[in-house]
């Protein structure tokens, strides 16, 4: 993985392979340097400092809707627990139309909330990490 790849295909790599946590730290370099907060996010999700834990806090508290991205509109507010800049335990309500988000492979708990519509999301073989 090279710094020169497209931001996009940096998350896919995280995505393909949650556990390898270096992945991680390339994608946030590449995020810092485009001056995305994410970047500095995931960096300090790194960190075991509580002065590490209160920045990350803080800017998840002012900037949760852009690093959740679409899971955005599934995530139960307030339930998501991050880990190295990505979410990996959160409640859902499932509408059966979010199962190829490839944000969900880095989720490892998951609560559903089930609906009236088929929740295609239990099955998506994007919940590598469940």
């Amino acid at each position: 993985m090279f710094a020169s790849e497209p931001i996009s295909e940096m998350f896919e790599a995280v995505w393909a392979a949650p556990a390898e946590l270096s992945r991680r730290l390339v994608l946030a370099d590449a995020l810092i340097e485009q001056n995305d907060p994410r970047g500095e996010f995931i960096m300090l999700q790194f960190e075991t400092s509580a002065r590490a834990r209160k920045r990350s806090q803080k800017l998840l508290d002012r900037h949760r809707a852009h690093f959740l991205g679409r899971l955005r509109d599934v995530i139960v507010p307030g339930t998501d627990v991050w880990s190295h800049g990505f979410v990996v335990e959160a409640s859902t309500t499932l509408v059966g139309g979010d199962a190829g988000l490839r944000a969900w492979a880095t989720v490892e708990r998951l609560v559903a909330n089930l609906t009236q519509h088929e929740p295609r999301e239990l099955a998506s073989p994007n919940l590598v990490s469940l």
